[in-house]
């Protein structure tokens, strides 16, 4: 595209593919969209409504017609009824001021019907069921005494349910049970008498449609009654969805008593069957919230089949034919009703519940199953109220009352504990009275959101709920500081009228379960839908048009739109799309289902659809997905009028933007690839510039589209100068300094303290990263100068905000967003200004500061290691560098990182480093001088000998300096770090000194060679030789010394003791190195060695008993000059071990000097050489043996070395701790 192309004025202005001839360009003109996005054909009923008729591929039964309502419509929304509305008059008015008692009246006479609550019918002639029963076989009847108690035998006492729970108590019911999974009716005659007597004579008794209905029934239990069994008063539980009644059928047996007793709307009916039970089968039936009992069987056994009598269809509705003017006086009080409500009369009811007959569980609410004379009201309202866009729903209630109660039990007691058992007992003062609405349903079933509403009295017909017997009560008994407490529940179900359809909302939370329920039926793969498909379809348009979940919605439109081109069935179709809501059409069909709906039906019925989803849907990602989808389609059919009039589509949608979103990038991008820079910039950046979207997405899109700028045409550079100028523009109106808005206090009066500001980081940060995206145009620069100007001009409490809140935060900010990225070098640099700018700010303000907190300094670092070198060489003195590394010690390695990174880069650029070369010599020296070696003196004197594995920290602080020195290439400053260790270990005195040597220098030597050896280097270079040649001296000038004199011969001191163990050990403590020992044995050791130290009393040696522990022990305490001559030779071996560490004999007369032979000397070294000559060997032979013979000459050394450890280790005891 060369971007040329006019943009039209709106999608539905869009030009159409008429009469789906895809070789014909499009001419004809699409008129305004409607709405609900319905096309012009969709079948209508007279008010508006939609509604899927039946065609002539329905396949539906001729006898299903009776309860197949094909004129079922969908009601549109209340504005489109309203567009045609009457204004209400005053006569109009006047017939309402007795609407209570006037709909009343007019209920009651519709609902008139000869039906029972009750049936009851002998048959003589029934046939024999022939039961045989799992683990009992058959059963015979009549009857008998005998069989009775054999089956008994195989029965199982029958529960009943109370509450949430299934409980057995023989005191509330006494009956055996066995269940219908154990039973087997083998007379084919018996099931066939159930479906074609049975069933239908009942339903007739009760008022029930076959045809509407379809019930059948379903056995559920054989039930026996024997002498004193009984069933107290109690309503039949719903045992699975569409049950509306009980059968029960008694077989034939003897027995008296056990009448039926059923109570409904104040009347009581007696069934007693007994005189004829022997030979005659009974049916009796009733509906499952009527009250029932049985009365205790007198004598004999009552046998009984108890079925349940279920709704076949999905849900009832009774096909009620009534003459006209019985109807037409109810559709004007409800016409008269919606009109003064809508007028706004507030001396009108805004609706009134009528009390139904019967009791529903929310299960028959939920399925839409009503009773009896219920059913048939609902059935003449339902279609009048849809007419009239009325309000109908159907609605459980509990009106729950709490007062006080009679505490005296009538024996001179108070009652205490809580029961249900409340006889004897009345509420004598109401303290507290609650009616809550359980579940709404509209007469359709779908469920409404009954959280919200509220049920006055006046509004109730009949009032007075609450002033019969309660349905459930229970008595909380007298606990000595409050009296008996009595708590009554009522239940009922009511018939709500409303006249405003606004004033009940659907259920959210239950609408999705109750659709897949509904969805889940229809038979959406059959090749035609049934009768009841169509029904189906039309329940879900209904809820479709009750404003669900988009969820709902898009499950709806699939299964509704599959069907459609599963069947063929257009009508599906058109009402599917015309229910949903013209703003989810396009995320409810989905793109897929445009283009399979363009395949099937053509583009003549799919046209508007898709262009009011196109004008409507408020997204542009999936009004451009859905271009892009059926564009890409139009090319691989080689199709060009679809592929022009989608391409037409997709600019209409450019010139329609809606507000952006960060999923719209995408779409753009590839819109600009076919429109062109020169389109793209004049009318789609123009519409995104005016709904000013967040700098988020202008990242987003500015990106895409420079990724992308090969591909846009007609060349990469249009991109950048859009880029640019969309850049300008933003940058411009981004505050320097940008603040986050305030929240506005609801209270103006709120005593707390006004909120301070707070940075916007997230917009200044995306500021920041826009300027990467064209680096060399300068925008960074602009931006961070503007920052400059800004901060300048402000005032000082301005400044201090900026200082405080706002430029730490910017350089983690754009700290993390540089470490994250692949950011290019050039992008890297654009940000120095601003890095520049905040090191500035930084030293200025705050590094001098004596209150400067540790955070700012590590924003500074990040800071600094990222700005111009210029500027850190100016601003980074020497004694700057000294006071941060002083007083933040753990952050200078921080900081030389970033400054030693920086070198390395102008390294590779060929650039000067001598400024950074500066920065980092001065970090590193002033870590080494800040840097503590220092070891606790009490530690040190505790350090025993000999410690070969155990060395001071000092050793490895001083070896992670040196690494340092080396790593960031100022190996000159090694000599620094050297002669602080010297003076280190110098600065202690006598014994501690001699220790520190040993402990300290001697170990860090080889250390230091392996060290220099992985880099290439040895301890002959400087400083290294000196500092080891400093080492060796002082070793042997001070650890070492002169030999001392024996004071006392060591074969005296071998000779001490007896020979035992306990003597060795005294005599290895006296040549060893410890000067104290303790001996805690038992009394008869102990007095041996005393014996035996007597004899070294004379020595020095001094000791004594110490009593307090158990066995006590004795303490020896030997002087120092008793082993004085044993520890020098120590000293002596372990200088010859070290020095023979060093290196060997050239490389220790290189690094020695001068001094190489008073060392060697003192510490008995001498070189292969002499050692050979020693020996007697002489040079030539030496010569002649090659190196074998200087092989066994260091093997003799080294068996030397090893004579010496095994002396040392034989003579002394190794232990204790170093530093």
């Amino acid at each position: 595209m060369d971007g040329a192309k006019e943009c039209p004025d709106a999608v539905s202005d869009n030009t159409s593919l008429a009469e789906n001839n895809h070789n014909l360009p499009p001419e004809s003109t699409l008129p305004s969209a409607h709405p609900n996005g319905s096309s012009s054909d969709d079948q209508r009923d007279e008010n508006g409504g939609t509604c899927v008729q039946e065609t002539e591929n329905a396949s539906a039964d001729e006898d299903d017609s009776e309860y197949f309502d094909s004129d079922v419509t969908v009601s549109s929304d209340s504005e489109d009824y309203e567009t045609d509305e009457e204004e209400i008059t005053k006569e109009d008015l006047k017939s309402l001021r007795n609407l209570k008692d006037d709909l009343t009246k007019l209920l009651d006479d519709l609902k008139a019907s000869p039906n029972s609550y009750y049936c009851h019918q002998a048959f003589p002639d029934a046939p024999n069921p022939m039961v045989s029963i799992s683990d009992f076989g058959p059963l015979g009847l009549p009857l008998s005494a005998p069989e009775a108690q054999r089956l008994i035998s195989s029965s199982r006492q029958a529960p009943f349910g109370k509450g949430e729970r299934t409980v057995v108590d023989k005191a509330v019911r006494d009956t055996w049970e066995i269940d219908a999974s154990k039973i087997m009716l083998e007379n084919p005659a018996w099931n066939t008498w159930m479906e074609k007597t049975v069933v239908p004579h009942v339903c007739e008794i009760l008022g029930v449609s076959i045809s509407a209905s379809a019930p059948r029934a379903e056995l559920y239990k054989l039930l026996l009654y024997e002498t004193g069994s009984h069933f107290l008063p109690h309503q039949d539980t719903e045992k699975m969805p569409g049950m509306f009644a009980t059968i029960v059928v008694t077989l034939p047996s003897r027995f008296s008593g056990g009448q039926l007793v059923l109570s409904h709307a104040g009347k009581n009916d007696v069934i007693d069957i007994a005189e004829t039970s022997f030979n005659t089968t009974h049916v009796m039936s009733w509906y499952t919230d009527i009250m029932h009992s049985v009365k205790p069987v007198q004598s004999g056994y009552r046998l009984a089949f108890s079925y349940n009598l279920v709704h076949g269809k999905n849900s009832f509705k009774p096909v009620v034919n009534l003459p006209e003017q019985k109807t037409e006086k109810l559709r004007t009080l409800l016409k008269n009703w919606s009109k003064a409500d809508r007028a706004g009369h507030q001396d009108i009811d805004w609706k009134l519940c009528f009390s139904m007959d019967h009791q529903y569980s929310e299960m028959n609410l939920r399925s839409a199953t009503l009773k009896g004379d219920d059913a048939r009201l609902v059935a003449i309202v339902a279609p009048i109220a849809a007419e009239l866009n009325f309000g109908l729903y159907v609605a459980n209630v509990e009106l729950r009352k709490e007062g006080a109660a009679e505490e005296w039990d009538g024996k001179g007691r108070f009652w205490k504990g809580r029961t249900s058992d409340t006889s004897g007992f009345e509420m004598t003062d109401v303290y507290d009275e609650t009616l809550s609405i359980e579940c709404v349903y509209d007469v359709d079933g779908i469920p409404m959101d009954a959280g919200y509403l509220s049920i006055d009295d006046i509004e109730m017909v009949p009032g007075g709920l609450g002033d019969g017997d309660p349905d459930e009560e229970e008595y909380s008994g007298y606990t000595g500081n409050e009296g008996g407490n009595l708590e009554y529940w009522y239940h009922d179900s009511l018939l709500i009228f409303c006249p405003d359809l606004d004033q009940f909302r659907i259920d959210q939370n239950q609408i999705c379960d109750y659709a897949q329920d509904v969805l889940a039926k229809i038979h959406v793969e059959s090749q035609a839908p049934t009768k009841e498909d169509i029904a189906l379809v039309n329940q879900v348009l209904k809820i479709m048009n009750r404003g669900p979940p988009i969820s709902v919605l898009e499950e709806a439109m699939d299964v509704l739109t599959c069907a459609a081109r599963n069947w063929n069935h257009l009508d599906v179709w058109k009402c599917a799309v015309s229910s949903c809501p013209p703003k989810h059409l396009l995320e409810a069909i989905g793109n897929d289902g445009f283009l399979e709906a363009l395949d099937m039906f053509g583009v003549l019925h799919v046209e508007n659809v898709l262009l009011n989803a196109l004008h409507y849907d408020l997204t542009n990602s999936r009004r451009l997905s859905l271009i892009e989808h059926l564009f890409k389609n139009a090319i691989e059919r080689h199709d060009p009028a679809w592929v022009y009039w989608f391409d037409g589509l997709r600019y209409s949608v450019l010139c329609t933007l809606k507000e952006p979103e960060d999923a719209d990038v995408e779409y753009l991008v590839n819109a600009a690839k076919c429109s062109g820079t020169q389109y793209f910039n004049d009318v789609v950046i123009s519409q995104l510039k005016s709904f000013k979207p967040n700098l988020n997405f202008w990242l987003s899109l500015l990106s895409g589209l420079s990724q992308a700028r090969s591909l846009i045409p007609p060349e990469p550079q249009a991109v950048g100068a859009i880029v640019s100028n969309v850049l300008d523009d933003i940058l411009s109106n981004v505050a320097a300094f940008p603040v986050l808005a305030k929240t506005s206090s609801s209270y103006s009066y709120s005593l707390d303290p006004p909120a301070k500001k707070k940075p916007d980081i997230d917009s200044w940060s995306k500021a920041m990263e826009l300027c990467l995206l064209l680096p060399s145009s300068g925008n960074c620069r602009t931006f961070v100068e503007k920052m400059r100007n800004t901060y300048a001009n402000e005032k000082d409490d301005e400044k201090i905000w900026i200082l405080d809140t706002f430029v730490g935060p910017a350089v983690r900010r754009l700290d993390t967003i540089l470490n994250s990225k692949e950011v290019l070098k050039s992008g890297d640099m654009a940000l120095i200004e601003f890095f520049d700018f905040a090191t500035e700010l930084f030293v200025e303000n705050r590094l001098s500061k004596p209150d400067c907190k540790e955070a700012e300094i590590e924003d500074f670092i990040s800071a600094a290691s990222r700005s111009h070198v210029s500027l850190l060489n100016d601003k980074l003195s020497t004694g700057v560098i000294e006071s941060l590394v002083k007083k933040y010690p753990k952050l200078a390695p921080k900081l030389l990182q970033g400054v030693f990174e920086m070198k390395k880069a102008r390294e590779m650029a060929n650039s000067d480093t001598e400024s950074c070369e500066r920065i980092v010599f001065d970090i590193v020296k002033a870590i080494i001088l800040e840097t503590s070696l220092s070891s606790n003196p009490e530690d040190i004197k505790h350090w025993q000998l000999p410690l070969r594995d155990v060395v001071s920290p000092a050793v490895k602080t001083t070896m992670d300096l040196l690494a340092l020195c080396f790593d960031f290439e100022v190996q000159s400053l090694a000599s620094d770090l050297l002669d602080k260790l010297l003076l280190h270990v110098a600065s202690f005195s006598d014994e501690t000194h001699i220790t520190c040597i040993e402990r300290v220098l001697v170990p860090i030597i080889p250390r230091i060679k392996e060290f220099l050896s992985q880099r290439g280097q040895s301890l002959s270079a400087e400083p290294f030789r000196q500092f080891t040649a400093q080492v060796l001296n002082d070793y042997v000038k001070i650890v070492l010394g002169t030999r001392p004199a024996e004071s006392v011969p060591l074969a005296d001191i071998k000779a001490v003791g007896c020979g035992c163990a306990d003597c060795e050990r005294l005599v290895s403590f006296f040549i060893g190195t410890e000067s104290v020992l303790l001996i805690q044995e038992k009394v008869n050791v102990r007095k041996h060695l005393l014996q035996q130290l007597e004899a070294t009393r004379r020595w020095g040696v001094k000791w004594k008993i110490i009593v307090r522990t158990s066995p006590e022990t004795v303490q020896v305490i030997k002087p120092s000059s008793l082993a004085a001559a044993t520890h020098w030779i120590e000293r002596k071996e372990r200088g010859l071990k070290f020095l023979q560490s060093v290196g060997t004999t050239e490389e220790l007369s290189n690094i020695l000097g001068s001094d190489y032979t008073l060392v060697a000397d003192a510490l008995g070294f001498r070189s292969p050489l002499a050692v050979l000559k020693a020996s007697g060997w002489s040079h030539g032979s030496a010569n002649s043996e090659g190196s074998n013979g200087k092989n066994r000459g260091s093997k003799r050394l080294s068996m030397e070395s090893n004579n010496s450890q095994k002396r040392i280790r034989m003579d002394g005891n190794a232990g204790g701790t170093t530093v």
